[in-house]
């Protein structure tokens, strides 16, 4: 008999604590709410299954992150209050473990000052596998809720966050055009016949680049492609004067660049520069003495410095400015040793993303 009255009791000690609390009834409330402090603003995480049709997973302590930050470790019918500064956040729940992984669930929110957000956490049944995730409530159903439920005592609740930062993606494509000056400067034909022969021109450039993170996340390797076509130009010597040049610059090469945070958030930066590659130059000339009108069509090693200013206006696109000179140095040319030296400024933008 006394083994049954005791079975009895551990059974009704059991029903209280576990499964009453899971009705909202049979619980003292703790409700310590209040409003944010001045300047502040509130995020709050309520973690029940009181509205769901599922019971599984109850005392599964779920984890919380505010920008990749674990701030709380709940259970069901519990809730966690965090004071932030007014900035943007990245709020992460998953349903076990004490950092971010891949299958966490993100969300990013701006709050101002004196603002109060809810996060209700919910947990759908797959059939492989349980997906975790939260969405924002109603103010008055959020401060309803936490009339019956307990504040967990182990979270961190006022901290100065830093702010969310936009991360650098794996893959970047960069897509630009504008202008360009180039100067070919035949190296030998000054001592040769008196004169130098040289020819400036300022053609519209078009190109792209793709570029690939190593290692930390500022550093890129990558390849690029830019290409131009002038419209004719006059050439200098006095005793060519008349004839007029069709010039083609194609340039291929590979790039290295490193990008420096401007601002807390990444949103602005700076690119420094080093490509490495071989320069084509194609010209032609409407002088009839040459029977196919090409003077040159030779290629040659082409070495790049760059400066690469850009403002990241979404999480994946950003507009971007290049100003780079280029230095190309063509041997064995048809009439002589050709070096080509170019300044261009571009404009264009940039996608990013992960694989």
């Amino acid at each position: 008999m006394k083994r049954i009255i005791l079975a009895s009791l551990w059974v009704t000690l059991v029903s209280i604590t576990f499964f009453l609390p899971l009705f909202g009834i049979a619980q003292k409330p703790n409700y310590t709410y209040q409003n944010p402090a001045d300047g502040k603003a509130r995020i709050v995480f309520i973690y029940t299954f009181i509205e769901e049709s599922v019971i599984e997973n109850l005392y599964v302590r779920v984890p919380f992150f505010i920008n990749d930050t674990l701030v709380c470790r709940m259970t069901n019918n519990h809730y966690s209050v965090h004071d932030v500064e007014p900035d943007t956040y990245k709020l992460s729940v998953q349903l076990a473990g004490k950092k971010i992984g891949k299958n966490s669930f993100n969300e990013t929110i701006t709050i101002k000052a004196g603002e109060i957000v809810f996060y209700k956490f919910y947990n759908e049944v797959g059939f492989l596998k349980d997906q975790s995730f939260f969405k924002p409530i109603e103010l008055s159903k959020g401060e309803r809720l936490l009339r019956f439920f307990r504040e967990e005592n182990k979270c961190v609740q006022t901290i100065n966050f830093k702010p969310a930062v936009i991360k650098n993606k794996k893959f970047h494509i960069q897509l630009q055009a504008g202008v360009s000056n180039y100067t070919s400067d035949y190296t030998n034909w000054k001592s040769r016949f008196g004169d130098p022969l040289v020819t400036n021109f300022n053609p519209f450039t078009i190109g792209g680049e793709f570029s690939v993170r190593i290692g930390r996340d500022n550093h890129y390797l990558g390849f690029e492609l830019y290409s131009n076509k002038q419209p004719p130009v006059e050439i200098t010597p006095p005793f060519l004067n008349g004839e007029k040049r069709f010039i083609r610059v194609n340039q291929i090469g590979f790039l290295y660049k490193y990008f420096i945070k401007i601002d807390k958030k990444n949103r602005i930066s700076i690119a420094p520069k080093i490509g490495l590659g071989i320069v084509n130059v194609d010209e032609k000339t409407n002088d009839p003495n040459f029977s196919d009108n090409t003077i040159e069509a030779n290629s040659g090693l082409s070495f790049s410095l760059g400066l690469h200013p850009e403002y990241r206006f979404s999480k994946n696109m950003s507009i971007i400015m290049s100003s780079e000179y280029i230095n190309g140095s063509i041997k064995a040319a048809k009439r002589d040793d050709l070096n080509l030296n170019s300044f261009r400024l571009l404009i264009g933008v940039k996608y990013q993303f992960d694989n």
